[in-house]
């Protein structure tokens, strides 16, 4: 099923699944609020909806074909490198630590 359908085209969720694109791999809760202003409500309807899969220890896991249509409707929205700079940006401050 199209996730546009099950959550809606507009509203917290789809904005943060097109923010969570950026992320290659697994990222923690910590990561996913500070990059995508993510709550954790937000993401457990994204986990509820089978468009994010939770891996334990606060992580979690966006499948590469959600990743890519989320990818894609970040650049449509022309805020690719606005997530790009927060999570280089995050990151970057994670590595000084």
């Amino acid at each position: 099923m199209n996730p546009s359908i099950r959550i809606g085209r507009t509203g917290p969720s789809t904005a943060s699944l097109s923010g969570l694109s950026v992320f290659a791999g697994s990222f923690s809760l910590e990561a996913a609020e500070d990059v995508c202003d993510a709550e954790l409500e937000t993401l457990t309807t994204l986990v509820d909806a089978s468009l994010l899969k939770a891996t334990g220890d606060d992580r979690f896991l966006l499948l590469d074909t959600i990743r890519e249509l989320a990818a894609e409707r970040l650049a449509d929205a022309d805020e690719s490198a606005v997530y790009a700079h927060r999570h280089a940006s995050f990151f970057a401050t994670l590595a000084e630590e």
